[in-house]
């Protein structure tokens, strides 16, 4: 089981070049992405280490200036060994124009279901709970309900088949708080990331509409807003344009074999 270091800034780099593999980049906001200018840095300095780039969704006016990185990420592909795409149009870009890279499918396209909250509702651990006027009364799930939650839509044999075919070679995968059941052949590999778990994104940056001048200057990467008070007892965490949670509690190894799971993404 591979460990790997998820690094989101470019200033980072060096403090991780001595591990074999890293993934470099952000999955959720433009805004934070790397240039090509950071890519030809990387080259000029890698001494034989793997990079799995990662890229947001992304609107047209970025769309474009990623668009200029592939002739470079495709020359290099020793180095950038995948890419993880959360944009079809990236991937179709990728696919039409540099089809022997690898790609992985990130965890914003996927529609895996991660609130924390879930588990209650799957294991029966909500309770009676009495309101002004209502009494709520949770219901008992069914097994159909349970097998459901667990399963992630990539199970589906028609978009395996599609990821096959477009050298989708990797699954992105969140922890989250309840058994997993992913049903991967054994042609496409699954990463799992560790601690924090992704809940939901937006483009409206809360860190960007509190500044007056509505521009960017990344506060995000220098803290994080915790909601210990809104919803107990799991913490969401803001980081940016996202909401996670932080699940310390890594499934067994067996399980780990059993999803196709390969590799821990630390994303902290």
């Amino acid at each position: 089981m591979k460990k790997i270091k998820f690094v989101n800034n470019i200033k980072l780099i060096n403090k991780h070049k001595h591990d074999k593999h890293i993934y470099f980049g952000s999955e959720t906001c433009e805004r934070k992405l790397f240039c090509l200018n950071d890519l030809k840095n990387i080259v000029s300095k890698n001494n034989k280490q793997q990079i799995t780039l990662v890229f947001p969704y992304l609107t047209p006016k970025h769309f474009d200036e990623v668009k200029k990185m592939f002739p470079f990420i495709s020359l290099h592909r020793n180095i950038f060994c995948e890419v993880v795409f959360n944009d079809w149009g990236l991937f179709y870009f990728i696919r039409n124009n540099y089809p022997k890279i690898k790609l992985c499918l990130g965890r914003l396209l996927h529609k895996q279901k991660t609130d924390p909250y879930f588990d209650d509702i799957i294991n029966g651990k909500q309770k009676i709970s009495y309101l002004k006027n209502n009494i709520f009364i949770p219901k008992k799930i069914s097994k159909e309900t349970k097998d459901y939650f667990s399963q992630l839509p990539v199970n589906s044999k028609i978009f395996q088949n599609f990821m096959m075919k477009n050298n989708i070679v990797r699954v992105e995968t969140d922890n989250f708080n309840w058994k997993m059941n992913l049903k991967l052949p054994k042609a496409i590999k699954a990463s799992l990331y560790y601690p924090y778990v992704h809940i939901t994104t937006t483009r409206f940056c809360g860190y960007l509409n509190m500044l007056k001048d509505n521009k960017c200057n990344k506060h995000c990467e220098k803290f994080n807003i915790e909601l210990k008070k809104y919803r107990i007892p799991y913490n969401y965490i803001v980081r940016g344009n996202s909401v996670d949670y932080k699940n310390i509690n890594l499934p067994h190894k067996k399980e780990l074999e059993k999803n196709n799971i390969d590799r821990i993404v630390i994303n902290e």
